[in-house]
Parts: structure tokens; C-alpha cells; sequence
């Protein structure tokens, strides 16, 4: 048996995607590389096993025998190039059965379908990807895993990979990403409209607020927990994870299903699992350095364990209401909070159903203590609550027009400086289809708005990456020295509309220091 990951001291770790703007997607995932040893049985702490999840969630029993005729589909921006490599480590490691393209367990395509060409690699979505394909493995060993890759992190470019997923025949289709909320999520949220099979999304990792698509009233928004060993009766305690998303959409009408009063509309989660990076679950990745054992958190880790625990139940999980009718399936979560809010429920664990954790966590044996019950009144050592502030209004993004392949185009995310004469340079890569060729526009948020810094061209042949040079403006060149950094969202916009976007750290020139030359005297 190859060798697991060493438990020991929490490892430092590091967001596997950086922030976007409206319109866009990243994932929801920490890592921190941890040291190899020999896989175990039982768990003594994180980071967690297949065992461990399964037992967590009362999964073992139906993780044996059952999912064989189950495909669970991820969703992702980008290509892992070693996804099935990766994969096959992995599952090795634990003493899972074999998912291989081969034997046709494993299919990995581009967003129309096809297994070629395939988008441009991404070291942070490779991560994703890695993580969602090993807990897919972890919680349903005889599912078949169908990974959808698309050309980029737009939020269209990701829901049409969704479509997809759907058309061909996944039965669960798992999503670890999403963005700020904006106008027209009701536009895209069409794109799901034919879809009948259960949609988890994970709901965020900077704690209380709410990401699109998780705010879509057509999928089941995830949220996540902090899990560790207990001696209780399930061997296991949760409370709610501080980085879990949650709260109320400011755009989705409010689903027949959700009775709590606290939100007009939407409220975020639905569900929960593992997602606190310091209670991590296993990853096995070798793409973009480091590794190849890593302990990996956040909510992107809790959407494709749901989704794979639906799969052990087949068709019983047929959509987003389903917790709500079967609460005794789920653990509730009463402690833990992501922040502050009006309604106490909506940033803390209580009693019954709450933002952080939803109904709670998985019991697929239906034992759970779920409630749909609402906790609104806090402990009294808080103060009362008041009423919801008003939602503020949110960016416009026009959706990309559907086009039958699309390039793939990437941004670095890699911290950058600009030069004396007011230039920066960005890397893009192109993915193995169409020639690359387009604008890169560089902003910044200037309270809250975006502002231009500068844009420049480029053209990139296919498997190949470029650097292209934009010219700041003499007026953002001297604010940038004032603030010593600025997060800069660098948007790829190709020539047949394909767009991506990446953020970055952008720093001035360095100071060069003027030696003093001594007289000389003679």
C-alpha cells in the first residue's frame, strides 16, 4: 500500500484561488503540504481518511456495496493535466478500488462534452479539481466520476460545464466555486433549469456573506464544519466553521422549501461538511510544485462530500428541498459562528436549522437530530437582534454568448511589480484549442467600484503562455506607491468572447539606493 499523510502539527496553508469580480468564479479551497507515512485505519486527527469521513457520516456501511450505477460529476475551471495519475495515488493509498478511464470509471472532457482539446492548466484550480476527485473516491468508492473541465473561471463558462455534466447522464454534479453576487443570476440560472439531478455548490470561505451559485434556488448551497474525533456515542463532534459562507441573497427569490424569517429572499446554507482547513481532509496532487500529500479545507472540500453521500442513496436525494424533508438525515450542528449578523441564526449554530451548517451534516442512516425548526432567539448573552439591513445593490455582468468551443485563457495569479516607466507585466496562457488573441484590462476597487489601471493585448498559441505588458496610468502609478500594493484583478477577454480573471498583488518598482561616491585625494 503507498504511503498516506503524516497527522501531526496543523500545516500552514494558503487559498488555491485568489478573490474576482462580479461575473466570475473561484474556488473555495485551502491547502498545506503535509509529510507522507503509512496510510492508517483510524484517525487520531486530521488529516482525514475515506475512513474517517465515512464513519464521521455514518456512510461505511452503503460506501461498501452501494453508488456502482451512481457517476458524480465535477465541475471545475482549468485542466489538472495529472487528474487521473493523481487520482489513481490516491485511492491506492487507502485501498479503494481502481477509477481508471479505461475501465470507464473515470471520463474527463472539455465544457461541450469532448475529451479534446482541453483548457489551459491552472496550478490553484489543478488543487480544486484534486480535492474534489479524491472525496468524490473517499465517500463513494463504486461511484464513476465524471470530471468536466472548462475554459475558464467565468461564471457562465462554469454553468454552461454544468449543463453539461447533466447532458451526460451525471447523476450528482458537484461545484467547489462561486463569486460575488449580480444582477442577472436569474439569467444564468436558466442554464439549470433542465437539470433534475441533485446540484450541490459550496457556499464560500469568507465566512458570513453569500456567493452565486450557492445563492441559486436550484442547487443545494454547502456549507462547512470544523470536525474532530469525540467521546460521544458517534465518535464526533462539529461546530460550525468561522470561514463557512452564509446569509441572504440579495437577488434569488426565496424557494418554497425555506419557512426561516430572517432572509426575504434566499437563505445560505442548506447543508454542511468538513471545511475547517485545521481539521483537513487527504489530497493527493502533484501539479504546480509541492506535495504530493496535502491537508486541504474550506467549503470546496464540503460540496463533493454531500454530493458523493446523495450518491450512496441514489434518486431518494432528487434536489435542493431534500434535507428539508428529511431532516432525521442529518446531524444537527449547534456551536460554532462565521461572524455577525442581524439575525443571530445566520452567522451562529443553534438549535435546528441555521447559515453556517444548514439543516447540519450528513446521517445517510437517518438517524440524525436534523431540524427545520429556526433558533431566532440568541443565547442571552447577546445582545437582541435587529432588524436585516437593507441589500445593496450589486454589479451588472451581460452573460457571454453560447459558442460551440471556446478558447481557454488564463491569467497568472503571481504577485507582480511595475516597472519605472509604469508598465507590468502579466502572464496568459492559452489552452490546447483555438490561438489566443485578445485584450487583458487590469483593474482595481476603489470604494467598492472597479477602476481601470490599464490594458494591453495579446496573442498566445495554443498550449502556450505569453507575457503581456500593460501600461499604467502616471496617476495610478503614484497612488500604487502611496498604498505600497494594490489587489489587481487582471480579465482575459479573448477574440471569440471567452473570458477569464485573476487577482494579484501589485507592488511599485523597488527603490533603487544611490551609493555616495567618495573624493578622492591625491
Amino acid at each position: 500500500m503507498l504511503a498516506g499523510p503524516a497527522q501531526g502539527a496543523t500545516p500552514r496553508v494558503k487559498a488555491l484561488c485568489g478573490q474576482v469580480l462580479a461575473g466570475f468564479s473561484h474556488c473555495n479551497s485551502f491547502a498545506g503540504q503535509v509529510a507522507p507515512h503509512a496510510a492508517r485505519a483510524a484517525s487520531t486527527g486530521a488529516p482525514y481518511t475515506p475512513a474517517d469521513l465515512q464513519d464521521a457520516y455514518d456512510l461505511t456501511d452503503k460506501a461498501a456495496t452501494l453508488g456502482g450505477d451512481q457517476t458524480v460529476a465535477i465541475v471545475d475551471a482549468y485542466d489538472d493535466p495529472n487528474a487521473e495519475a493523481d487520482l489513481a495515488q490516491y485511492r491506492a493509498a487507502y485501498g479503494l478500488p481502481a477509477c481508471t478511464s479505461a475501465s470507464g470509471c473515470f471520463q474527463k472532457v472539455n465544457q461541450t462534452g469532448l475529451p479534446s482539446p482541453l483548457p489551459s492548466a491552472n496550478a490553484g484550480w489543478a488543487g480544486e479539481i484534486a480535492l474534489d476527485l479524491d472525496m468524490v473516491s473517499a465517500v463513494c468508492p463504486q461511484c464513476k466520476i465524471l470530471l468536466v473541465e472548462t475554459s475558464s473561471n467565468s461564471t457562465f463558462s462554469l454553468l454552461t460545464g454544468v449543463a453539461e455534466a447533466g447532458a451526460l447522464g451525471a447523476t450528482q454534479i458537484s461545484n467547489s466555486w462561486g463569486g460575488p453576487e449580480f444582477s442577472n443570476e436569474t439569467y444564468f440560472d436558466s442554464l439549470l433549469d433542465p437539470l433534475s439531478v441533485p446540484i450541490t455548490v459550496s457556499s464560500g470561505d469568507d465566512g458570513y456573506g453569500v456567493e452565486y451559485p450557492a445563492a441559486s434556488a436550484r442547487v443545494t448551497a454547502v456549507g462547512g464544519t470544523s470536525l474532530e474525533p469525540a467521546a460521544n456515542d458517534r465518535g464526533w463532534s462539529e461546530s460550525a466553521w468561522d470561514g463557512a459562507g452564509s446569509g441572504c441573497s440579495q437577488v434569488i427569490a426565496k424557494p418554497a422549501w425555506q419557512h426561516d424569517s430572517g432572509c426575504a429572499k434566499r437563505t445560505v446554507a442548506d447543508v454542511s461538511a468538513v471545511a475547517d482547513p485545521d481539521t483537513g481532509v487527504a489530497v493527493y496532487n502533484t501539479y504546480g510544485g509541492g506535495g504530493p500529500w496535502w491537508q486541504v479545507g474550506g467549503t470546496s472540500a464540503a460540496a463533493p462530500i454531500v454530493a458523493a453521500s446523495y450518491a450512496l442513496i441514489g434518486s431518494a436525494a432528487s434536489g435542493p428541498s431534500y434535507p428539508y424533508e428529511h431532516p432525521s438525515s442529518f446531524n444537527d450542528v449547534q456551536s460554532g459562528s462565521n461572524g455577525s449578523c442581524a439575525f443571530q441564526y445566520l452567522c451562529n449554530s443553534f438549535v435546528g436549522f441555521d447559515g453556517p451548517t444548514g439543516i447540519g451534516t450528513p446521517n445517510l442512516g437517518g438517524s440524525g437530530d436534523g431540524s427545520t425548526a429556526v433558533t431566532n432567539s440568541p443565547p442571552p448573552s447577546t445582545p437582541a437582534p435587529t432588524p436585516a439591513p437593507t441589500p445593496q445593490p450589486v454589479t451588472p455582468v451581460q452573460p457571454t454568448p453560447i459558442s460551440p468551443l471556446l478558447s481557454s485563457v488564463s491569467v497568472s495569479g503571481s504577485a507582480r511589480r511595475t516597472s519605472s516607466s509604469r508598465r507590468a507585466r502579466v502572464r496568459v496562457r492559452c489552452g490546447d484549442g483555438p490561438t489566443c488573441s485578445g485584450t487583458l484590462t487590469l483593474q482595481i476597487k476603489v470604494h467598492g467600484h472597479p477602476r481601470r489601471l490599464g490594458r494591453g493585448r495579446f496573442r498566445v498559441s495554443a498550449g502556450k503562455s505569453a507575457w503581456v505588458t500593460v501600461r499604467i496610468s502616471r496617476w495610478y502609478q503614484h497612488y500604487l506607491k502611496r498604498k505600497h500594493s494594490l489587489l489587481v484583478y487582471g480579465t482575459a477577454r479573448d477574440g471569440d468572447g471567452t473570458l477569464a480573471q485573476a487577482s494579484f498583488r501589485l507592488r511599485p518598482p523597488k527603490h533603487r539606493k544611490h551609493r555616495k561616491h567618495r573624493k578622492h585625494h591625491h
